[in-house]
């Protein structure tokens, strides 16, 4: 035994009054006592940790070194005043100087102190000296034949077990692990998950009952710890920690510790480390829930430990009732005695042991295994009916997994009719359902994963609420309770990408969900709408300085065609009108604009005075009398060659869109594909704009480019053919205005002359602007070309 100087003092802190009153209902039986029962004052406190500081000389007695890990030592210690032993576990000096070990050594402490079970080792206390933290724990030592000459013995664990007398039968693996299942499974209900479960982390006690310990790598459902990582660390036992540990340790959930637990079953029925898993090696009766357990997918794991507890429970303790012994017994329906089969009646209750028939309901009794009138086996009926009764009980549970496993046991019943039929049928189709809602369980997950990034959060809350009506694992609880914000939020940049497109009736009305939904968004949306109202405001203003302008823009510019049509205004209202008109022309920027407009209009007298009565109506007379009736003659030539023209060009384009729909029609029977396509784009291009391309597009089909070349001929003629007529209708006209010139002139009538000069003026700069193109179409396109 060491000496008590050699061994590093350890202070501790006994827990409060409070504490100890709630803690001593608990189910261990264990009596915590407090401060004053104790005979401890209160102490100074670290104001670092909050941990106070006292002396362990005062309560315990360091006795050995029992433990030496990797980041902690466990020594042995012995309360003067209780005279129980204790472990008393701290850092080691190497771990002292990182944060991240001593962040994780009080989360152990704490993890462990929120579980009383059976099955898990108590906490009693924590505490930090100069020597650095640590926590005195509830000892648990071996089993006396483990270390006789010892007091107490010495730990033991399941490794040790192992490896002393070999591996465990399977009925005791499997009592053994049960009662692990049922102490993570109370830790995975308490919010804590253990991920470090290992043969070595195993504690066998006096009586050979197992103790979980280290919680070192323990963490709270739904808290991450990346900053508890230490660089370059693994978060795990190789062989026994979960695959996912090994990338991001942060994200493991229960199903981490499901391989855990199955990575010990192995060990214990084998000897051997999960990391060298044979299945070959493991009973046929366990492959099913240990292979499943060791999936390296954790999607494809048990989802929770009481799943695979279940599967256990199949396998190590099937019901009495699911296999009757109907061949030398028969079991009471009433008082559920079992009776052999040479009495008639039971021995309890007196009942006669009457049935029917499962398949064809005729009258028999309890015992007798074939129907005497239909051959149906009774026992195979009523091991179907159980099995049923089980799959659904398992599918209440949401335990799909054990239905199918349980639909693949009905291969052994042979019903011999419709009744039988129907109940095998009963028993396939839940179990197809099973294996549904498996395959829509990973359907979802992946969906929810995939719609993550999209931010599609109405959608994803409706696939969590499905899952949830399929699985019983809580999966997205987390996701689930942020859903509501991030709903919000994601609305609220929907709303702002609605401003944006000024889709204001959407945006105002998804604000004011919000403000009635009074979620903590409501500030947001109240200046959301706000903003909207401005951006509203601002448009109308917008739109009512447009309206202005082109209103504006009218009233400037029909000051030259007023001019031209009706001569310059001579009544003080019309001068007045077009004061402003004219204060724009004659004064602003805009006056050599305006006054070549107005020359457009042969207003060219716009910025002088108006002329006399007598000098605007002889000007009046020349338009009225002679230029009017010529004006009118003209306009008519050149209305009737528009509805020709219009009449011809109709007729091609109907031509040419009966032949494209013959010609469509002529690939679809040669089964051209893409000949079709192109024909049919065409057609369509051609309802939109009946006109033919100057240039085949060079994937059109040789059959498009020639119907297309012949066409484009014919509309250029058509074109070239209406200019030529107007403007052989414009020299006749003009040559009209150039005699009555000449008669005005010889007369002299000079004002008149001169206002015919313009018209004629106007007609040759039209003849000129838009001459006759008398070359071919190939000749037209090859010239564009190189221009």
């Amino acid at each position: 035994m060491r000496k008590i100087e050699d061994i590093p003092k350890i202070k501790v802190e006994p827990k409060d009054d409070t504490q100890i009153a709630t803690e001593a209902h608990r189910p261990d039986k264990t009596v915590r006592l407090s401060d004053s029962e104790l005979g401890i004052h209160p102490r100074s406190e670290d104001t670092r940790t909050g941990l106070k500081m006292d002396s362990i000389d005062e309560q315990y007695t360091i006795l050995d070194k029992v433990g030496d890990g990797g980041m902690g030592i466990v020594y042995l210690a012995q309360d003067k005043k209780l005279g129980r032993y204790v472990a008393i576990k701290r850092l080691n000096r190497s771990s002292l100087s990182n944060p991240v070990l001593k962040e994780r050594f009080f989360r152990e402490a704490k993890s462990v102190a929120a579980l009383n079970h059976i099955h898990i080792v108590h906490v009693y206390g924590l505490g930090e000296d100069s020597e650095g933290p640590y926590i005195v724990m509830e000892y648990v030592p071996g089993p006396p034949e483990t270390s006789p000459d010892k007091t107490p013995h010495l730990p033991f664990t399941l490794a040790d077990r192992v490896e002393h007398s070999g591996p465990l039968s399977q009925d005791d693996a499997l009592g053994f692990l049960l009662k692990l299942c049922r102490a993570i499974e109370y830790a995975h209900n308490c919010g804590v998950i253990h991920r470090d479960l290992k043969p070595s982390n195993v504690l066998l006690d006096e009586s050979g009952e197992p103790k979980l310990a280290d919680f070192g790598l323990a963490r709270r459902i739904g808290q991450g710890d990346e900053h508890l990582t230490v660089p370059g660390e693994k978060m795990l036992s190789v062989g026994y920690g979960a695959p996912e540990q090994e990338t991001d340790a942060s994200q493991t959930d229960q199903r981490a510790d499901v391989y855990g637990l199955g990575a010990i079953l192995y060990f214990s029925i084998t000897g051997r480390n999960p990391r060298y898993f044979r299945e070959s090696e493991v009973p046929e009766s366990l492959r099913m829930p240990l292979v499943k357990a060791l999936e390296t997918d954790r999607d494809k794991r048990w989802n929770t430990v009481k799943e695979f507890t279940s599967a256990l429970l199949l396998v190590k303790a099937p019901s009495t009732i699911e296999v009757p012994t109907v061949k030398i017994t028969w079991r009471c329906k009433w008082c559920d005695t079992l009776n052999p089969v040479t009495i008639s009646y039971c021995g309890k209750c007196g009942w006669d042991g009457g049935e029917t028939c499962a398949e064809c309901g005729a009258d028999t009794r309890v015992g007798i295994q074939f129907c005497g009138a239909c051959g149906a086996d009774a026992r195979e009926y009523e091991m179907a009916n159980l099995l049923l009764k089980r799959m659904q009980r398992h599918w209440d549970e949401k335990s799909y997994e054990l239905v199918i496993h349980e639909a693949s046991r009905s291969v052994r019943f042979q019903p011999t009719g419709i009744n039988g039929r129907k109940l095998l049928n009963r028993i396939d189709s839940m179990g197809r359902e099973a294996q549904r809602c498996i395959h829509r369980r990973k359907e979802i997950k992946e969906a929810i994963e995939r719609e993550k990034p999209l931010e599609n959060y109405e959608l994803i809350k409706k696939y969590i609420e499905e899952y949830n009506t399929i699985a019983s694992d809580h999966a997205f609880v987390d996701l689930a309770r942020e859903l509501p914000a991030l709903i919000v939020s994601g609305n609220l940049r929907k709303i702002r990408k609605a401003i944006d497109n000024q889709e204001w009736s959407y945006a105002e009305r998804a604000c004011r969900d919000i403000i009635d939904s009074k979620s903590g968004n409501s500030s947001e949306a109240a200046l959301l709408i706000r903003i909207i109202k401005f951006q509203k405001a601002r448009l109308r203003i917008i739109k009512i300085a447009a309206i202005f302008l082109c209103l504006l823009f009218i009233y400037v510019f029909s000051a030259a065609p007023v001019y031209y049509y009706f001569g310059r205004p001579t009544t003080q209202g019309l001068k007045s009108f077009y004061m402003l008109a004219n204060y724009l022309h004659e004064t602003t920027l805009l006056r050599t604009l305006l006054e070549n407009y107005a020359q457009l209009w042969g207003a060219v007298n716009i910025y002088d005075k108006p002329l006399e009565k007598d000098q605007h109506v002889a000007v009046s007379t020349a338009k009225v009398g002679d230029i009017i009736s010529y004006q009118n003659e003209y306009a008519e030539s050149l209305k009737k060659l528009d509805n020709d023209n219009a009449a011809r060009v109709k007729a091609w384009q109907r031509s040419y869109m009966t032949e494209l729909t013959a010609l469509q029609t002529a690939m679809q029977k040669k089964g051209d594909f893409e000949g079709w396509s192109a024909v049919r784009d065409e057609l369509s291009r051609q309802e939109d704009n009946p006109t033919i391309p100057e240039d085949s597009l060079a994937s059109s089909p040789q059959e498009l480019v020639v119907l297309q070349n012949k066409f484009r001929d014919n509309e250029f003629k058509v074109l070239a053919e209406k200019k030529k007529e107007v403007r052989a209708s414009t020299l006749r006209y003009e040559e009209k205005l150039v005699n009555l010139q000449k008669k005005m002139t010889m007369q002299g009538r000079m004002e008149d002359a001169a206002a015919i000069n313009l018209e004629i003026k106007k007609i040759k700069t039209s003849l000129e602007a838009e001459p006759v193109d008398i070359r071919t179409p190939q000749q037209h396109t090859k010239n564009t070309g190189q221009k």
